[in-house]
């Protein structure tokens, strides 16, 4: 090698210094050997010496991983991604607000309460390759496995108690949620002293509401022996476990008893009938029940009149008024006018047992008062049938043609004014007068009649014979 030289070459190098070789340097030292100045050779040195820092600068690798892998191992093992992508220079930690890294790259996207959680909740090793996609293996299944291992049966990502899925989930179960149970918490029925339990639950109404049945007071359960099957009472359906005075019994058929309910019954309270949580042998007779509504009726007065204490012969299950006695079925139906008189105005004094059934008896007063023509002093019968009906008192309908004589029809119709045409004695109706309008010489009559066996010149003989005109 000869003395200090510059080759074309090596020019080229200087001004490509990342570029150099070994064998590069190595021309540089044989120079500056062969170098026979002493300015020349530490000139040489110094140059060489800059130009190998300056080499030692541009190869240095800028990643954190690359700058630090000769002191420290990659704890994230075989994952290869930017340091910067999750640190900052500020610190190791904590991490950066932005992480860089798109985590559903990893097939398991970041939702709902995944968001924002830190790394290490899921990610135990800092190895955050082939961590499990599994619930289970980061929600502790309180279940112990009894409801299989798909969690997204019943929960969602949005929160661990948000159950929304449940209802229709438990609708293909032993149990289907309805009425107030679609609102229950999980624990009123699955927790038991701490523990949960979800499958071989026991489906009787009595295993979760036996404090319902022992607290009610009316009617008291224990007392009056009840069964457990509270579905006889109570139904799942409605919106409450006793929604009136009376509960709920919508479940329960009364009509299986020796006494269906029927009108107001069906609204009133058991304990109304069933008092002191009475209820095997409730007497079924209405007396039982309705001996103050009996005794406290004055028209008329049960207790005076000895009624019966069958109160179905007068009264309904719709309300004890009205009454709906059936007076078809005695001595006297009642018709016309009579079938909206008061019992009183018959049955007087509470006189129900052998009250007269004529109408003089009830109509005195009405026999008594007219006086054209005046009942009494005409000697009227008492058979007011005759000329009344039961449609009301007046006007009389008495049949004079049918009865007696053809006033109303035949020669004599138009022919009269008012009764006392015919009758001059107002006071005895029974007397009446024909020769007043049919005027007769006697002399003529009898001999006209003459050989006429009865006969008389008086009014009532000439009716005898003439009542056919």
């Amino acid at each position: 090698m000869s003395s200090l030289s510059w080759t074309t070459e090596t020019a080229r190098r200087e001004t490509s210094v990342s570029r150099w070789r070994g064998d590069d340097l190595f021309v540089v030292r044989c120079q500056i050997r062969a170098s026979s100045s002493k300015t020349q050779r530490l000139t040489l040195a110094v140059l060489s010496f800059t130009l190998y820092a300056l080499l030692a600068w541009l190869l240095l690798p800028t990643d954190c991983a690359y700058a630090q892998i000769a002191t420290t191992n990659n704890p994230h093992g075989k994952i290869k991604m930017a340091c910067n992508a999750c640190h900052t220079t500020k610190g190791w930690s904590p991490l950066r607000l932005d992480l860089k890294f798109k985590h559903e790259q990893t097939g398991f996207a970041l939702e709902g309460q995944h968001a924002a959680l830190a790394c290490k909740q899921c990610h135990a090793s800092l190895k955050f390759t082939g961590a499990s996609k599994e619930c289970r293996e980061c929600h502790k299944d309180v279940h112990d496995g009894t409801l299989g291992k798909n969690c997204e049966r019943c929960h969602t990502i949005q929160a661990w108690q948000d159950v929304s899925k449940i209802s229709a989930v438990h609708q293909a179960s032993r149990f289907p949620l309805v009425g107030l149970h679609q609102h229950v918490g999980c624990d009123n029925c699955h927790a038991t002293q701490g523990t949960t339990q979800f499958v071989n639950l026991p489906l009787q109404c009595g295993a979760c509401h036996q404090k319902d049945f022992n607290v009610t007071t009316n009617p008291n359960h224990k007392q009056a022996g009840f069964s457990l099957r509270c579905e006889i009472c109570h139904s799942s359906a409605i919106t409450g476990w006793q929604i009136s005075g009376a509960g709920d019994l919508s479940g329960f058929d009364h009509s299986r008893t020796r006494f269906p309910l029927t009108g107001a019954h069906l609204a009133v309270s058991c304990d109304q009938c069933h008092a002191n949580n009475r209820f095997t042998g409730t007497p079924a007779d209405c007396f039982s029940c309705h001996q103050s509504n009996f005794q406290r009726t004055t028209n008329p007065n049960h207790v005076a009149a000895n009624f019966s204490r069958d109160c179905t012969s007068c009264h309904t299950t719709s309300a004890w008024k009205p009454a709906t006695f059936d007076h078809n079925k005695t001595r006297f139906p009642l018709l016309g006018a009579h079938t909206t008189a008061a019992c009183a105005q018959c049955h007087v004094n509470n006189r129900f047992a052998g009250t007269p059934t004529d109408c003089f008896s009830c109509h005195q007063a009405d026999f008594q008062r007219p006086t054209n023509p005046n009942h009494v002093t005409l000697n009227f019968s008492h058979d007011c049938t005759t000329c009344h009906t039961m449609n009301a008192w007046t006007p009389a309908t008495f049949d004079h043609d049918g009865q007696y004589f053809r006033i109303y029809s035949g020669k004599h119709r138009g022919k009269w004014q008012t009764c006392a045409t015919c009758h001059v004695n107002p006071a005895n109706y029974k007397v009446f007068e024909c020769i007043l309008c049919h005027e007769h010489n006697q002399i003529k009559m009898d001999d006209k009649h003459r050989n006429k066996q009865g006969y008389q010149y008086n009014s009532q003989a000439c009716y005898k014979c003439h009542a056919h005109v």
